[in-house]
């Protein structure tokens, strides 16, 4: 296979151009027009888009968050060249240079959607942890430690009695699903959703399992 030389950076092309340009032309021109050259931009979108969501599959990313995380790999991919990082003049030198530097950007991006994944599980984990030890009570007793070592502290207390830590799980199920939902943080028309039934329905339930979390706590002393 013979290489042709790479085309010196140009602000304007014409869509003919576009389909023959090469990665690097495409980052070229980008570079050239300060990001702005939106027909060469889409090209290259268009081109490795599939590339991109098979390359987050590999690193094990959901389906669900592959669309979403593939934006941000186009949006990262596009600030590199538009902010003048894209190197024209290592370009031109190397058989290709764009296909290293995609996949650098996906590394990255898969990198901070999974430690974000981890922080969210981890408060995921906290509020559960609170919701089973203090029942109907649970953001009261976050939302009074002012530290993260306090809150840590505060959601996992010593001398509470056992039954409190089992009523969430002795709910039952109806009742202990509205309940979950809502002590991660969903609204109630979302748990309405979620569960299948009305908004005034949800507020029932929920205030049902918030008596019957009371009660519990009353008959533990």
């Amino acid at each position: 296979m013979i290489n042709r030389p790479v085309r010196p950076a140009a602000a304007a092309v014409t869509k003919t151009e576009i389909d023959v340009l090469t990665d690097a032309e495409l980052m070229n021109a980008i570079t050239a027009s300060g990001g702005k050259n939106d027909r060469c931009f889409e090209k290259l979108a268009a081109r490795h888009m599939p590339l991109i969501l098979n390359l987050l599959r590999r690193r094990q990313v959901l389906p669900s968050d592959r669309e979403i995380l593939a934006n941000s790999v186009l949006l990262k991919l596009w600030k590199n060249a538009r902010d003048g990082k894209w190197d024209a003049g290592r370009a031109t030198h190397s058989d290709d240079p764009f296909l290293p530097l995609l996949s650098r950007i996906v590394k990255s991006v898969a990198g901070d959607h999974f430690r974000e994944v981890g922080r969210t599980t981890k408060r995921t984990r906290r509020v559960a942890e609170a919701v089973e030890t203090y029942g109907y009570s649970w953001r009261e007793q976050l939302t009074t430690a002012s530290s993260k070592q306090a809150r840590s502290e505060a959601s996992v207390p010593s001398g509470v009695p056992e039954v409190l830590k089992d009523a969430v799980a002795a709910l039952p199920e109806k009742f202990r699903l509205v309940f979950t939902l809502h002590a991660e943080g969903h609204t109630n028309r979302a748990i309405a959703a979620e569960v299948g039934c009305s908004w005034g329905e949800v507020s029932k339930r929920l205030t049902k399992a918030k008596t019957l979390l009371r009660e519990t706590a009353v008959a533990a002393g």
